[in-house]
């Protein structure tokens, strides 16, 4: 039988399988635990990145609140000024029309 043959060294072909199999699975196992470190690394690395992007979004968001509500009470500010001149203005037409009195409006 082929399996069955010993070498020089006195093994059986199906002992020098199993031998380099075994060297294989070693190395392989140290490949996985090396690239389960580097991956963890990575990660880490990536979940800092995020969080110091996260960080920069909060401070931009609350600039731009800050910003909206300036000009939110600017804007309505400047819209009741002119809207109580607008009101001067018309009354004030009326009144000299009237001669003072204002009409009413049955």
């Amino acid at each position: 039988m082929f399996f069955l043959q010993t070498n020089s060294h006195g093994l059986n072909t199906i002992e020098v399988i199993s031998f380099i199999s075994s060297i294989a699975s070693l190395i392989l196992a140290l490949l996985s635990i090396w690239l389960s470190i580097k991956f963890y690394k990575m990660s880490t690395e990536a979940s800092n990145k995020t969080n110091e992007a996260a960080k920069d979004i909060d401070a931009s968001v609350k600039r731009l609140e800050t910003l909206f509500e300036k000009i939110y009470s600017d804007t309505f500010g400047m819209m009741k000024d002119t809207y109580s001149d607008m009101r001067k203005h018309m009354f004030k037409n009326e009144e000299t029309k009237t001669g003072g009195v204002k009409p009413d409006k049955d």
